[in-house]
């Protein structure tokens, strides 16, 4: 859809083509766009207003009977998103991933409302309702298996440029990893507004319950788990309760969890 608008003219609730029961079965939202790997991805570049119109009851569930239903670790309305989405409200967003014990390995879970990986501009945005549940706790040698969890996105990425603003996030958010060791370095990366921050936000807020279980390095915040690449949080607050629980490393924080000190981030007229 590069190049392309879509405009959303009404409501849509999506519980006639996901859910816990659709006809009988249990069927999950297909997330739009993914990526595998540098050959192997199918990107949204296109612009979604939703004219402030709403898309309810957003279900995926994934364990080990089904992991290979989504072909992807990248989970929410949007699975990998290069276009400017806006204007859009969702509720009751249900997402939970379970790897534990499966036959698939994912070394990184990317996982939000909106996308789990985000790369323009997200305008506007409101995440009414909702539970995202990330769990995984197969105890493995692979090193650096991070988890990046959001209330909109899993991680956003582009520098230098205002990627999410206006917004907010309602949802309660956990993620549970294995607790690992100084070898693996297990990583959980929770914000109630993008787990990892590698571009600009401002202007948003989050009221849902973010929590960290185990990992390695638990990075847990209001706004954002990790803000890193120069970049900033600007005119944010949080009322939501953060918690970090049984990590080697616990960095908390009622904006953001873990900043890079080194790389020029900063927090700037945001409260908690």
């Amino acid at each position: 859809y590069e190049g392309k608008t879509i405009k959303l003219g009404n409501d849509i609730d999506l519980s006639s083509v996901c859910g816990e029961n659709v006809n009988g079965k249990k069927i999950n939202w297909q997330p739009i766009g993914y990526y595998n790997s540098d050959e192997d991805y199918n990107v949204f570049k296109g612009n979604f207003n939703g004219q402030y119109n709403s898309i309810n009851n957003l279900y995926i569930n994934i364990d080990k009977n089904n992991i290979n239903e989504i072909y992807s670790d990248y989970y929410g309305l949007f699975g990998w998103n290069l276009g400017n989405i806006e204007n859009l409200i969702m509720e009751n967003v249900n997402i939970y991933v379970d790897f534990t014990n499966s036959s698939k390995f994912a070394n990184h879970q990317f996982i939000g409302s909106i996308a789990g990986e985000n790369g323009a501009k997200l305008i506007n945005i409101g995440i009414k309702s909702g539970n995202i549940i990330s769990i995984n706790t197969t105890q493995t040698t692979k090193q650096n298996r991070s988890q990046r969890v959001g209330g909109i996105v899993g991680q956003s990425v582009p520098k230098d440029i205002i990627s999410i603003s206006n917004s907010y996030n309602n949802a309660n958010i956990t993620v549970t990893n294995w607790l690992g060791n100084s070898s693996t370095n297990t990583l959980n990366m929770v914000g109630g507004i993008t787990g990892t921050i590698m571009s600009k936000v401002e202007n948003c807020y989050n009221t849902g319950t973010i929590i960290g279980n185990n990992s390695y390095t638990n990075m847990v915040g209001g706004i954002g788990g990790r803000l890193q690449n120069s970049n900033s949080i600007e005119n944010a607050y949080n009322k939501g309760r953060i918690m970090a629980q049984n990590g080697s490393l616990n960095n908390t924080g009622g904006v953001v969890g873990r900043i890079v000190s080194s790389q020029n981030c900063m927090v700037i007229n945001s409260y908690y």
